[in-house]
């Protein structure tokens, strides 16, 4: 009794130290954060969100319209900053709280499936994985989802032992937060209910029916947390969308025939998830010829991505390949942020040893060693399969690979507390087999995929936020700094050309784009940013010749008809602008300036009808369209006084 008191103390002070180990370098990381231009500055996603949360505090907490990303994480900063105001520094210490809960629930993850002294191991391995202190510092969903995910996990695991409905009722709630946290988690849902259904034991003669009741309650959970975010979507669209509609956008992002396995940037798509939901939805509207719905939206990007697999029968199975490759890998796929660069800004990161690619091997190694077909082990296997095959089917980063690891790591505990003992009853071949199989893991997982000291993308995507801020001279330097890294950096040339361009150094905006498109000839972007240059200049002719460059390598390009439309007009050469309107229409059928440019050119010419027709058309599109509206009063005064 008395050894059992001690163990039970000792446990608590292990539990403590942890607890503190964790605390202290979340301050330690916080305070090198905040010396690093991230303090201030926020990247992609985490832009979106803090824009999004200001916008629901200015215009309320019913949104305006569909949701196309996942809408839980811009409410949470939102319910923060109007408790506290617009600081991120409340937003980083409750996610610092939340982590340290975390260690709390993946000790119990551990202890419960196996022991306490593996729940140990399991919370000081999530202490010291550093991955996962970089991310409670951003502003970005990645905290919220682990402690969620970990916390759904250990909450359907309480239902074995102590089986209620409030239990089954509240994993429900905790599935649905995951899921206006992450879309992806739909898949897993089919795959709770089966477990619900069919794996979790109940006694008696009605035992089917009993399982039938929890799994009611579990879905009662789920749709009871949904349902606010989906009668929003359906008052907005009339169409069931319970969280958003990206999924059928990022489904393409990962599958089309460009596709590396990660995001990778679409010539239609300005990589920001400010213009990201319009760029996939005027393109869809494009390529179909009229107006859509959200729903429409995504079912078409899912239709053209299955389109390319009858196209090429080789090309899902290629990428799902490779995305596994990438998934198991030790290598963190940057996304908004990048680990490494971090890294090298904030030095407690270093402190986190552990990485991916020792977890995953050794939790591989655990979960061979335990083998157990228990209702509690099927859980990890159901959610450990069903998660990471949702994950494949769409295109990987850092940040979505994360919600595996809770589950990842008692298995990797066990592997360490248990698995010599277990190992060393075998048979020198089974040893031999093991140990090569685990090794063949770890190179594989090990195995350096891409340079993690090259910073030069980091550097570019700081550019383009002090570029998007106002702030050109910094974001020059940044360009410059991703330059001198990587010369060949085609993307950073035609950038800086762009920010050099809107400071009016317009002779080294076009060697910029000139070094582009030198590097890349056919760079549209390079070309087209090169003509708006040499019109800038008023040498309108060679605008002209970089205008057609780009309409070799990009026909159907509506901005550029519309711009050699302008050129034309201004040349006085009537029926070529007109001409070159209509085709800028006809590319994009919803393409307001084109409109109001072609009834600008009746308007001059004494066509009044057909501009008035113009202008009513692109109103269709943008009733609110402050320049069409000033156009058609003048119309209107020029019709009355006639």
């Amino acid at each position: 009794m008395g050894i059992e008191l001690n163990m039970k103390k000792l446990t608590k002070i292990i539990l403590l130290v942890l607890l503190g180990i964790s605390a202290g370098l979340e301050v330690l990381y916080f305070l090198q954060l905040n010396q690093t231009p991230f303090a201030h500055l926020l990247m992609v996603d985490a832009k979106a969100y803090h824009l999004k949360a200001l916008q629901i505090i200015e215009e309320g907490w019913i949104n305006k319209s569909v949701y196309y990303q996942a809408p839980l994480y811009p409410y949470f900063l939102a319910f923060i900053y109007k408790l506290f105001g617009v600081h991120f520094f409340w937003v980083q210490g409750i996610q610092a709280a939340l982590s340290l809960f975390t260690v709390l629930i993946i000790f119990w993850l551990g202890k419960i499936l196996f022991n306490e002294k593996v729940g140990l191991f399991s919370a000081a391995t999530f202490v010291f994985y550093g991955v996962f202190l970089f991310y409670s510092g951003l502003l970005l969903k990645v905290t919220l989802s682990i402690f969620f995910t970990s916390l759904l996990l250990l909450t359907l695991l309480k239902t074995l032992n102590r089986p209620s409905a409030l239990l089954y009722f509240l994993g429900g709630v905790l599935l649905g937060v995951n899921l206006t946290l992450r879309e992806n988690y739909f898949l897993l849902f089919p795959a709770l209910l089966f477990w619900i259904l069919f794996v979790v034991p109940a006694e008696g003669a009605t035992s089917r029916w009993i399982n039938i009741k929890w799994a009611m309650f579990f879905l009662w959970g789920t749709l009871t947390f949904l349902s606010p975010f989906t009668i929003q979507n359906y008052y907005h669209s009339e169409e069931v969308l319970f969280t958003s509609y990206q999924a059928g956008a990022n489904f393409y992002l990962g599958n089309n025939p460009a596709s590396k396995g990660f995001y990778t940037r679409l010539p239609f798509i300005r990589a920001n998830p400010e213009f990201e939901e319009k760029d996939f939805k005027d393109e869809a509207e494009k390529r179909t010829g009229r107006t859509l719905s959200p729903k429409e939206v995504s079912r078409y990007w899912f239709h053209r991505t299955l389109t390319h697999f009858k196209e090429d029968p080789i090309l899902f199975p290629k990428l799902l390949l490779f995305k596994f490759y990438l998934f198991i890998n030790n290598y963190e796929v940057p996304d908004n942020y990048d680990f490494y660069f971090m890294r090298s800004l904030a030095p407690s990161l270093k402190i986190g040893f552990i990485s991916f690619g020792l977890i995953f091997p050794l939790a591989m190694l655990g979960i061979f060693l335990s083998r157990n077909k228990s209702p509690s082990f099927l859980l990890f296997y159901f959610f450990l399969g069903t998660y990471s095959f949702s994950v494949l089917i769409f295109y990987i980063n850092s940040r979505f690979r994360m919600p595996v690891v809770p589950a990842l790591i008692p298995f990797m505990a066990y592997s360490l507390v248990e698995g010599w003992r277990k190992i060393r009853t075998w048979n020198r071949k089974e040893i031999i087999l093991t140990v090569l199989t685990v090794l063949f893991l770890f190179v594989l997982s090990f195995n350096p995929y891409a340079d993690i000291q090259d910073f030069s993308f980091s550097h570019f995507k700081l550019g383009l936020e002090y570029e998007k801020n106002g702030d050109f001279d910094t974001a020059v330097a940044e360009y410059r700094k991703a330059l001198a890294i990587r010369p060949d950096f085609s993307w950073a040339h035609n950038m800086l050309g762009g920010v050099l361009e809107r400071k009016g150094e317009l002779d080294h905006a076009l060697l910029e784009y000139q070094k582009a498109i030198d590097l890349e000839p056919g760079f549209a972007e390079a070309h087209f940013n090169k003509a708006i240059a040499w019109d800038k200049k008023g040498n309108q002719d060679l605008a002209i010749l970089e205008y057609q460059k780009v309409l070799a390598f990009k026909p159907e390009t509506p901005e550029v008809y519309n711009n050699l439309g302008a050129i034309y007009e201004q040349k006085g050469w009537t029926e070529k602008a007109e001409e070159e309107y209509k085709k800028a229409i006809q590319a994009r059928p919803i393409f307001v300036e084109a409109y109001n440019n072609l009834g600008v050119l009746y308007l001059k010419t004494g066509r009044l009808e057909e501009a008035e027709t113009a202008f009513k058309k692109a109103l269709n599109t943008y009733p609110d369209h402050p320049l069409v509206l000033k156009n058609l009063q003048t119309l209107k005064a020029l019709k009355s006084g006639s």
